[in-house]
């Protein structure tokens, strides 16, 4: 892999670690197209911007990664792969189809389970056991596609949303260490999405109902540095911003 040409997409700390690892060991990345929010003053998490200029790597933003100025760019790096780590858009056929070897992602949740947005947060609120990491190539299904490597991992019963965005980033960075160096070895196998669940770009409201699922509502909303969930009783509001447990 070291002597094909990748385009990488991404951002947050997940993408950071992973476009680090192919820069430490010698990947030819040729561009980078970074998320909206990769520059913000008032980030939690480090700069694929920053990085890039650190090593001479061009770095692309596009509103709109499906136009004709996004493919008509990616058709003059003429890459090899694309590889897609926590990148904010979604690509179409236009861009799918560009690279010889096609595009990967990697997605903080077992496809066949969940698919979409805010994996770990759903997990959570559904109670799930079990979550992990799929690395997969990228069809027009979304997170659909054919599997290079999984990797679960179980919940702990106290994790909060930030715990286990923590232990599946992880996951999925490892998931993308190994397996990103044998990705022209590799045959990927097709996996079963009929019984996921798939969740669009609409964040579970902060209010907490008090029921028989609170416990687990709660705990998936406990990220710093992001508002804390909160409760109503008549016309006051009460924030939730630490838990813990009672043995």
């Amino acid at each position: 892999m070291k002597d094909k040409k990748i385009v990488f997409m991404g951002g947050k700390h997940v993408g950071y670690k992973c476009l680090e690892f192919l820069i430490q060991n010698g990947y030819q990345t040729i561009g980078c197209y970074i998320n909206s929010d990769d520059t913000a003053t008032n980030r939690w998490y480090d700069s694929l911007t920053e990085l890039c200029l650190r090593q001479g790597i061009p770095v692309f933003y596009f509103a709109n990664v499906n136009s004709v100025e996004s493919e008509k760019t990616i058709r003059q790096l003429a890459p090899d792969v694309i590889t897609v780590v926590y990148y904010d858009q979604i690509l179409h056929e236009n861009i799918i189809d560009l690279p010889k070897i096609g595009c990967t992602n990697l997605h903080l949740a077992l496809s066949q389970v969940h698919r979409g947005c805010y994996p770990t947060t759903w997990s959570l609120i559904r109670g799930d056991t079990h979550t992990g990491a799929t690395f997969h190539f990228i069809v027009p299904k979304i997170d659909g596609g054919p599997v290079i490597a999984q990797k679960k991992l179980k919940i702990k019963d106290y994790w909060t949303g930030k715990d286990l965005y923590a232990n599946v980033s992880d996951v999925g960075i490892k998931l993308f260490k190994e397996f990103f160096p044998k990705l022209d070895r590799i045959k990927p196998h097709a996996i079963d999405i009929s019984k996921s669940q798939y969740y669009r770009k609409e964040f579970p409201s902060r209010e907490v109902k008090l029921n028989k699922s609170t416990y687990n509502y709660v705990r998936s909303l406990i990220f710093d540095p992001f508002p804390p969930p909160y409760i109503k009783i008549g016309n006051r509001i009460f924030t939730i911003n630490e838990m813990t447990l009672d043995y």
